[in-house]
């Protein structure tokens, strides 16, 4: 049993090969968009891991000299002569410049220096009070010691002692939102970045990869079944992309010269086959031309003519002749008689042989005749043969035709 011919590839259409969904470019730009956005993810990733080290390490310190800062400049304000009415002007100033860097501060009275300002100036100091938010933090805190010429206001203390505490907060909760900020216009601005960039990309690749969608189109054109070989891929680009067209284009010129050759071979064997045709035509004709004859001479061979001498009658002339010695050797016929005798007896041994010969000969004519019947089975044999050779030889012509793409008809000479 012959093996069947394995299945052919479905057939690509020209909206299959341009298809966007699933070309080349789409997800070029699927891949190039997805890891702009993991590298904006990732960078937004790495700012935060970097704000809680940060806050963990280097604002704790942070804190620690603010606070210390903010209370030197109360004592700057006191060294001023500014005073305790003067601190119930700058308090707030220094609360909102310290809200906008991101830190909460209180400033809290001793009973001291409540108790000398209320005395000396008649109002009750509150300072700065502390309005502290629930989070995690960072705090400290810094005395305000009394110098020699804060005694004037501050009446009940002495120089050294404590006036009042500075204490500053360092939230997370604000560096988190401070980077929540940023993370909101980085993902905006990022998001743009990478849509215009995606764009620009998109045409890029639609300008370089035209020869190749090009040359795939071609591909799919050849690929098809029932398509002849005379499709090219347009060379574009003097790129890597119009080199592979150029190859491409090469290497089916190729084909087709190695298909032409086929071409010419298969011409030659059509050629051929109908010389053996002719030839075989030629052979029936002569074997018909004998077989007739032959077998009127077959049937003349082995017939019983007038003038042939029987089985019988070669006995009884063998008996006459074998009486006539007998008698001759009794001395019974004169002595001419004897030798006509002699005479007639080598006569019918002639004639005898020549009959012996014919049969022999009718025999070889017989042999003949059924070889020439042997010879026209072959002959029949070498048809069959002939017909197969020609539907080979027609489907070939066939298929080329297929392949090669059809030659235009020479033009009428005028």
């Amino acid at each position: 049993m012959s093996a069947s011919p394995p299945a052919e590839p479905p057939a690509h259409t020209d909206a299959a090969v341009h298809r966007f969904g699933e070309s080349f470019i789409l997800r070029t730009l699927r891949d190039f968009f997805l890891a702009l956005v993991f590298v904006i993810v990732a960078e937004l990733g790495v700012r935060f891991v970097v704000v809680l080290v940060n806050y963990h390490t280097e604002e704790k310190q942070r804190t620690q000299e603010v606070a210390e800062q903010l209370a030197t400049d109360v004592k700057a304000i006191m060294l001023n002569r500014g005073g305790p009415v003067a601190a119930r002007t700058v308090y707030p100033i220094f609360e909102k410049s310290h809200q906008k860097i991101g830190l909460d501060i209180a400033i809290t009275p001793s009973d001291a220096t409540v108790k000398s300002i209320e005395s000396v100036f008649g109002f009750v100091p509150h300072g700065i009070a502390p309005q502290w938010r629930p989070g995690v933090h960072h705090e400290a805190q810094v005395p305000v010691q009394a110098e020699p010429f804060c005694v004037q206001c501050h009446v009940a203390s002495k120089p050294g002692d404590v006036l009042g505490t500075v204490t500053v907060r360092n939230y997370r909760a604000t560096h988190l939102a401070h980077w929540l900020e940023e993370v909101s216009l980085s993902a905006v601005f990022g998001m743009g970045n990478i849509i215009l960039h995606t764009i620009v990309l998109f045409v890029l690749l639609r300008l370089r990869m035209e020869p190749l969608l090009t040359l795939r189109a071609t591909m799919a054109r050849l690929s098809r079944a029932g398509s002849n070989l005379s499709h090219r891929a347009v060379v574009k680009s003097s790129d890597e992309f119009g080199e592979l067209a150029n190859d491409t284009n090469l290497f089916l010129d190729r084909i087709s010269h190695i298909i032409e050759d086929e071409a010419k071979v298969l011409g030659q064997v059509g050629a051929l086959n109908k010389r053996l045709c002719q030839v075989r035509d030629q052979m029936q004709a002569h074997v018909d031309s004998i077989h007739e004859p032959m077998d009127r001479l077959t049937r003349a061979a082995f017939a019983e003519p007038t003038g042939r001498v029987s089985h019988a009658s070669h006995h009884a002339m063998q008996a006459v002749l074998e009486g006539l010695e007998a008698l001759a050797a009794q001395g019974g016929l004169p002595p001419d008689a004897r030798a006509r005798l002699h005479t007639a007896r080598e006569a019918w041994r002639a004639a005898r042989e020549r009959v012996d010969a014919q049969g022999e000969f009718g025999l070889g004519v017989a042999e003949l005749h059924q070889r020439l019947g042997s010879f026209s089975h072959f002959i029949s044999e070498m048809t069959a043969l002939e017909e197969k050779m020609q539907a080979m030889a027609e489907e070939g012509q066939r298929l080329l035709a297929r392949l090669l793409p059809p030659r235009p008809l020479p033009a009428p000479r005028p």
